[in-house]
């Protein structure tokens, strides 16, 4: 099965944002902190909350996903970034 990346919108620096990086991460089996290297090279963001829903209803448990995304996260796009991320997933995933 094929997985295509969806362009979802910009952010306020003009970089694109992407959906289905859940997808894409599980069906061809990229670690997650190779992707989002890639994307960061690219000026590509994760549409985040999209990731997340997406690896809900694969059947992951919210700690697990807050994990795998932190420690990626804070490899390609840096802690201070990840700290945002990480923070608000948090606060509208509860």
């Amino acid at each position: 099965m094929k997985t295509k990346l969806k362009v979802v919108g910009r952010t306020e620096e003009g970089k694109v944002v992407v959906a289905g990086v859940f997808a894409h991460y599980s069906t061809t089996g990229l670690p997650l902190d190779v992707m989002f290297d890639c994307f960061h090279r690219k000026q590509i963001v994760p549409d985040w909350l999209t990731f997340y829903v997406e690896a809900v209803q694969a059947g992951m448990k919210r700690a697990r996903i807050l994990s795998m995304l932190d420690a990626a996260i804070a490899d390609s796009y840096g802690a201070e970034f990840r700290n945002v991320v990480i923070e608000r997933l948090t606060l509208i995933t509860k």
